[in-house]
């Protein structure tokens, strides 16, 4: 339970804040945009005014019912006692989480459509034909990309790390997982400075007449994401670091990693959102000077989806939350989406099978002539009698902290340090609360090892001690 309880601070409820508040930000009023649509006045009559304030109300109540559904949701989760089912619900739950607040949003942005249809749409030719005079000589000037440098040296401080694992490894047994670890956390400040060049390489976007006007916001975008992913580069570089140090000590507990990468998280966010808040007081500034007959709306699904066949880009500023969004309209637009949503529901669905198969598969605990053999989905350890030197029963497992590997609460399994006694690092493989439990000494090696079933793990117990007692004779 104590587990369920953080996940729930550390995770879900900032992921719960997060949505709720960019969608909550979304029902105020951004320039000339209202709920992803194009207001189509400047100032609106009191009947007006009264029916999109009323609208406004209607989208928070529904904001409000979305926080009930996924609080009630969680909770839900929370019931079952195997924290495989647990955080198979727990993922589950995230990807239904977004979802769920999106919905209020596209209602919203479906009514305000409608009434804009009734009020300005009925002459058709109006529709079909919407001229306006604009200077565009803006439209293909590209802002330089900005921090280069100092993102570069960002990146150079991130691959430290991984350098001096490669040479002065912090476990030497754990090299290759902690490269891999290191590597995956140094790799995320390259993408943060390829998005620096990315924004770099931006066509600037025409939203008024003027092109100064329009040079200005993209200037301001430019500046402030590219200011937001250097500072990413720098807090992964630190956080990198703190990884790398953390690797070598075994008393490092899982709780300690979880508050700093939450942390971590947090300041990133944060970064993140006063980045795309400045840009936003910018486009404010100067919505006034945005086209009279501006409209692109039928280009936005929901508000949400950007899909114009004519428009050229594959990317584009989001009209709902921060950065930029895909031309769902382009090839490669389909083809990225299609990966990234077969990648996030294989991942989801992988991950949770492997969980309830890792902890309902019995673990099996086999003796041959030559070997002890632990094995559960598949042959976990194959351990020489001829290197075993120390054989013991124990009642209750010691307390034991995970290194690499699965900490349920039904099994560990794994690469796990004792916590006291010589405090020596071990490898795993038992079904808790079903004990006795081996602990083996093969050389350097340790070993903690049973049986799904108590009278299995004896039976061994008791050959693998006559056959140690025999070799001491």
């Amino acid at each position: 339970m104590a587990m369920k309880i953080l996940m729930g601070v550390i995770c879900f409820l900032p992921i719960m804040c997060v949505m709720y508040g960019v969608l909550y930000f979304e029902g105020k009023r951004k320039g000339k945009i209202l709920f992803g649509v194009t207001l189509w006045k400047e100032d609106f009559d009191e009947e007006g005014n009264n029916r999109l304030e009323r609208l406004k109300k209607k989208y928070n109540r529904n904001l409000m019912l979305a926080n009930l559904i996924v609080i009630a949701g969680y909770i839900l989760c929370c019931i079952p006692k195997r924290s495989s089912i647990y955080m198979s619900g727990f993922m589950l739950l995230i990807m239904v989480t977004i979802i769920i607040y999106f919905i209020p949003f596209a209602r919203a942005n479906k009514k305000l459509k409608d009434i804009k249809n009734r009020e300005i749409y009925m002459d058709k030719e109006k529709t079909d034909r919407c001229v306006v005079e604009v200077d565009i000589k803006a439209a293909a000037y590209r802002e330089p990309a900005f921090f280069l440098k100092t993102g570069a040296a960002g990146l150079l401080a991130g691959a430290v790390p991984f350098i001096l694992e490669c040479f002065i490894p912090k476990s030497g047994d754990m090299k290759g997982i902690n490269l891999l670890i290191i590597g995956v956390s140094s790799l995320t400040g390259v993408l943060a400075y390829a998005l620096i060049l990315y924004f770099g390489r931006l066509r600037t976007e025409v939203v008024s007449r003027d092109s100064s006007v329009n040079m200005q916001i993209a200037r301001v975008k430019n500046y402030q994401w590219s200011r937001a992913f250097t500072i990413f580069i720098w807090l992964n570089a630190a956080f990198t670091f703190y990884i790398w140090f953390r690797m070598g000590d075994i008393d490092t507990g899982w709780l300690e990693v979880v508050i700093v990468s939450f942390i971590y998280s947090v300041i990133l966010l944060t970064v993140m959102l006063l980045a795309e808040i400045k840009v936003i007081k910018v486009q404010d500034k100067y919505a006034a000077q945005a086209f009279d007959g501006e409209d692109d709306d039928r280009h936005w699904l929901w508000g949400i989806v950007y899909y114009n066949k004519n428009d050229k880009r594959f990317m584009v500023s989001k009209r709902t939350g921060i950065g930029t969004t895909i031309n769902m309209a382009k090839p490669a637009g389909k083809i990225t989406m299609a990966i990234i949503g077969i990648i996030l529901i294989v991942s989801t669905v992988g991950a949770s099978i492997w969980m309830l198969l890792i902890d309902y598969t019995p673990i099996k605990l086999e003796l041959t002539d030559k070997y002890i053999i632990s094995g559960q989905l598949s042959e976990e350890y194959k351990i020489s009698l001829n290197a075993v030197t120390k054989v013991e029963l124990l009642e209750e497992l010691p307390d034991l902290s995970k290194r690499v590997g699965t900490g349920m609460e039904t099994i560990y399994k794994g690469s796990f340090a004792e916590k006291e006694g010589e405090r020596k690092k071990c490898e795993v493989c038992v079904r808790i609360k079903t004990g006795p439990y081996i602990r083996l000494e093969a050389g350097a090696e340790v070993y903690y090892l049973n049986d799904e079933e108590p009278e299995e793990t004896i039976k061994i117990y008791e050959e693998l001690l006559l056959l140690h007692e025999g070799r001491q004779k």
